[in-house]
């Protein structure tokens, strides 16, 4: 395959010679794409039993009225060697006409598309027209941030707080539409589609906006469902940015990350920056989460609208993919995987237990599943009491004594036991014990570990609340509020709002 030179940081390459190699790299992609064989294009039964991952598939669309959901499994990055390990499409792709989910559906990808976007971002910094250590403002002077946040911060979600030092998930990331476009000069859906979606010969990724979906492509995609007791359909979310907009099949996904794979759009050192943690200890790189778990070096991203939920996992040692979209939000919502943990989604511990069982790798621990147990039960506790007496069960299971809850008690517990405890409250149901004493430990913990936690600060402001100690809540919410260089978000509207009710505080 033709590949282009690489060159360290201090030698610039000519314009000229830098495009010729992208398009011959782009031009391998196209000719790679035209061997795969005619199976990629069509349904085919495993050549593997998986009817234990099946049945827990068929049990997490169940527990999460989930309407419909694909999910496959590819190992391989050529045409040779490629093998569809498992494929499902369980469900209905619109619930009220009752068309199936099949290969060919179409899920909106929501924040996935931020693995196209850095890759985007990406591939203009190797022609060298704009750095990814570039000020934002330099391309978005009226951005409000200041001149120590950069490129690399917003794709690697370290622009709040000191940059580069701490990962919060950050709407942020969307101010890197407005970069594209002024560095490429065209709107970003074109880019998208010109610079990754065309050369890699994604056939079957479109941009989610009404103008571009012809209405054979619309009346492929997946109708959004909401979920409050009972599942309802709901109203697509259009638009293209970097954080989200694109929609797939996904097996064309599955395409996407064996181009990649292949360092077909991108050098093999910018793939490396890529999915390398930004900072050690973090749990993002540029535009993708990256992971051990189980002893595996995992890449993934997940996708979140109010009616589409997605999970794409990748193991490069293994040349190992899984894509699961699903046309409601609970997949990704109940296990929190905003906080970079991927290891609370019971799908992800099914695809471990089925796909990298092995010697010498260790499977998810009983800690791993009461932890993805809890999230899930604490989710559904809202709808009814089986739910809520599980949470309580899996808490007990995950943090038995004190020592357990210093040992293993992390951001995602604190949220959880917190949303267990609103639970409680509204639906007026009798918890076992209301942990407060170990929630305050392991909040003062995480806070020591993480000043400007917002999550943190926000969960004991809400516990001192409760517990009627006012002084101690307005600390905390006014910690949120005067925190430097975090844009405002829902816990900041919540902390000034509590502020604003209790102003001699």
């Amino acid at each position: 395959m033709p590949t282009r030179s690489r060159r360290s940081s201090s030698t610039k390459t000519a314009p000229s010679a830098r495009r010729t190699g992208k398009i011959s790299r782009r031009l391998a992609a196209i000719l790679w794409l035209s061997t795969i064989p005619q199976s990629w294009s069509q349904a085919e039964t495993p050549k593997d039993d998986y009817a234990s991952f099946t049945q827990q598939l068929e049990s997490l669309k169940s527990d999460f009225h989930v309407p419909g959901v694909a999910v496959e499994v590819v190992n391989g990055v050529d045409s040779k060697s490629s093998r569809i390990l498992f494929q499902a499409y369980l469900g209905d792709q619109d619930v009220e006409s009752g068309q199936a989910v099949t290969a060919e559906t179409l899920f909106p990808l929501a924040s996935l598309t931020k693995v196209y976007s850095a890759v985007l971002l990406a591939d203009l910094a190797e022609e060298g027209r704009l750095g990814l250590t570039d000020p934002v403002t330099r391309w978005l002077p009226a951005s409000g941030l200041n001149d120590n946040v950069q490129v690399q911060h917003l794709l690697s979600h370290t622009s709040q707080g000191i940059p580069g030092e701490r990962f919060y998930y950050s709407f942020r990331f969307g101010l890197l539409t407005a970069v594209a476009q002024k560095v490429g000069g065209k709107p970003f859906g074109e880019l998208l589609r010109e610079r990754v979606l065309q050369p890699l010969g994604l056939s079957d990724t479109y941009l989610y906006q009404p103008g571009t979906l012809s209405e054979p492509v619309r009346k492929r995609l997946a109708t959004p469902h909401g979920f409050d007791g009972r599942s309802e359909a709901m109203d697509h979310e259009f638009g293209v940015s970097a954080s989200a907009g694109l929609v797939a099949t996904p097996r064309d996904v599955i395409r996407f990350g064996q181009a990649l794979l292949r360092n077909d759009l991108l050098t093999g050192r910018s793939w490396a920056r890529l999915t390398s943690a930004y900072k050690p200890g973090l749990p993002y790189g540029l535009g993708i989460f990256v992971q051990e778990v189980a002893g595996h070096q995992i890449l993934w991203a997940y996708g979140q609208y109010d009616g589409f939920a997605g999970l794409w996992v990748i193991v490069p040692a293994r040349q190992l993919q899984m894509i699961a979209l699903a046309n409601n939000n609970l997949l990704s919502d109940a296990a929190r995987l905003i906080n970079g943990d991927v290891s609370g989604s019971p799908l992800m511990l099914a695809f471990l237990e089925t796909f990298l069982s092995e010697p010498g790798h260790v499977l998810p621990s009983e800690t791993q599943r009461a932890k993805a147990d809890l999230m899930t039960s604490v989710f559904l506790a809202r709808f009814d009491e089986v739910h809520f007496e599980a949470a309580q069960d899996a808490l007990a299971l995950l943090l038995p004594t004190r020592s357990d809850w210093e040992e293993r008690g992390d951001l995602n517990v604190m949220h959880a036991v917190m949303f267990l405890k609103t639970v409680a409250f509204h639906r007026e149901l009798r918890l076992r014990e209301n942990w407060d004493s170990e929630l305050e430990s392991l909040g003062k913990r995480l806070l020591a570990e993480q000043p400007d936690n917002p999550y943190a600060h926000y969960y004991l402001a809400e516990l001192y609340a409760a517990a009627d100690k006012p002084a101690l809540a307005a600390g905390h919410y006014r910690a949120i509020v005067d925190a430097e260089n975090f844009s405002t978000h829902w816990y900041t509207r919540e902390a000034q709002s509590w502020l604003a009710s209790h102003p001699n505080r």
